[in-house]
C-alpha cells in the first residue's frame, strides 16, 4: 500500500491480487468526502476500485 498526504488530503493506493487498483480518500476535518458511485468503506472515508476489461477477463478465467 501507498499513501500520499497533501494539504489535509490523504490518499492510499493499494493494488490487490485480483489486480484491481484501490483508492480510498479522506480529509483531515473529519466531515466525510462527498462522491456519487462510490463504495463507502467508512463514516468519514470515500473509497473506489478501478479494474480494466482484460484484468476481468484474466480474473473469471481462474475461477474457470
Amino acid at each position: 500500500m501507498k499513501t500520499i498526504e497533501i494539504d489535509g488530503w490523504k490518499i492510499q493506493l493499494l493494488v490487490d491480487d485480483d489486480g484491481m487498483l484501490e483508492v480510498c480518500v479522506s480529509n483531515h476535518d473529519d466531515s466525510g468526502v462527498i462522491a456519487t458511485d462510490t463504495d463507502k468503506w467508512g463514516d468519514n472515508e470515500w473509497g473506489e476500485r478501478f479494474t480494466t476489461e482484460e484484468i476481468e477477463k484474466e480474473h473469471i478465467a481462474t475461477l474457470g
